[in-house]
């Protein structure tokens, strides 16, 4: 007799929030709940990717994504020809690593995805190592030189 009415309850329950999702499904404001209930998980796109080498080691580093939860690992993939080839699991939230070349595959380009336990998310943009050489000197820019480039030299 108990079980017949807790039953009974729930389908008398159950019957108005079908009503009420039936009034909401065709609203801005069902569509806003259901956005908001349904929020991405999967981390965004890894930013700022900045891969610098010196013929021997290359470094990335890179900002965490702002979209989704959190990422607890990342993977750093190459381009090496047409396809991208995951070269690096990194199973931690760092956001730099440090790898010798002779590990690798000849990569042109570089790009990250961050992961996590609800997926693996879009890849960042892809990026073309910089020689460390270079990286310093635009590091140091026009000032580095000694010059001063501000004097009218009177």
């Amino acid at each position: 007799m108990i079980a017949a009415g807790a039953l009974a309850a729930l389908a008398a329950g159950l019957g108005w929030w079908s009503a009420l999702g039936r009034l909401l499904a065709g609203t801005t404001l069902g569509a806003f709940l259901l956005a908001f209930w349904r929020r991405r998980k999967v981390p965004g796109p890894p930013r700022e990717v900045l891969v610098i080498s010196d013929g021997t080691v290359d470094r990335f580093t890179w900002v965490k994504p702002t979209r989704g939860k959190d990422p607890d690992r990342y993977s750093i993939e190459g381009l090496v020809g047409n396809s991208w080839l995951v070269v690096h699991e990194h199973a931690t939230t760092v956001t730099h690593a440090e790898h010798p070349v002779s590990t690798f595959p000849i990569a042109t380009s570089w790009r990250i995805r961050a992961s996590n336990d609800h997926g693996t998310g879009e890849p960042s943009d892809e990026v073309d190592p910089v020689i460390a050489g270079e990286f310093a000197a635009h590091e140091q820019g026009p000032m580095s030189s000694g010059e001063d480039l501000g004097a009218d030299g009177d």
